[in-house]
């Protein structure tokens, strides 16, 4: 097992990294820029499909491999944060776990509305947060993670500029027992972007609806990657020190 010390320059307050970067806020500003733009690969090219320890960790190596060797690779250290995260022994038992329910209770079901949804969202949202499987970058993975198995049911995840700066504590909070904050946001977050594919898995009423609530948010033509300005997702993650 690595040390927390380990995943930083040796004597500094910086984490280790691919740029040669040696001020932990320089760092910030180079990461946040880096893994945004390759969030939008993600988003766009992330194949859909059942998902897996390997579909978590590809979506972590995707958005990082710029800046830190151990991109994709789970967490080696604790993290000595308030909330008790996962010990580093556990996380690939505990992902498999979290990835095969998944699987059950999202991926491989029909609901009857996107309320419905947003209910289970935030209660897996809650559980891999609280693992917390990688030293950094969790918020924006775990964000890409959500979005693209969302876009499996015809939907994507769209936060208001409120939201998104008050994800991170939703997020911990949810993880702490009170979800009440991070499901509404995922309840207003979910935007139809393939009405046939919704009406699918939520049924043509409840997909029509959610078309509308859609359409009268962001007009009838829209796309994610549309309301995203570059530094939007700061505080989706942000530095863990």
């Amino acid at each position: 097992m690595k040390s927390f010390d380990d995943y930083f320059w040796p004597g500094q307050n910086c984490m280790r990294n691919n740029l040669g970067i040696h001020n932990q806020i320089e760092l910030d500003a180079a990461v946040l820029s880096l893994s945004l733009g390759r969030m939008k690969t993600v988003l766009s090219e992330t194949q859909k499909q059942r998902v897996s320890p390997e579909f978590l960790k590809s979506c972590h190596r995707e958005l990082f491999q710029d800046c830190y060797d151990w991109a994709g690779e789970f967490r080696e250290c604790p993290m000595g944060r308030n909330i008790d995260y996962s010990d580093p022994s556990d996380i690939p038992g505990k992902i498999k776990d979290f990835c095969d329910r998944f699987n059950a209770d999202f991926v491989d079901k029909t609901f009857i509305s996107s309320d419905d949804m947003a209910d289970v969202l935030s209660e897996k949202w809650a559980e891999l947060n609280k693992i917390h499987a990688f030293r950094d970058g969790n918020g924006r993975s775990q964000f890409a993670f959500f979005n693209v198995a969302c876009e499996m049911k015809g939907y994507e995840l769209v936060f208001e500029n409120k939201d998104i700066r008050n994800l991170r504590a939703a997020r911990d909070a949810a993880s702490d027992g009170r979800p009440g904050l991070l499901r509404g946001m995922i309840a207003r977050g979910l935007c139809v972007c393939d009405p046939e594919l919704a009406a699918k898995h939520v049924g043509p009423d409840a997909a029509r609806a959610d078309v509308r609530k859609t359409a009268e948010r962001h007009g009838p033509f829209w796309k994610l990657r549309q309301f995203f300005a570059d530094d939007e997702l700061r505080d989706i993650d942000g530095p863990e020190l």
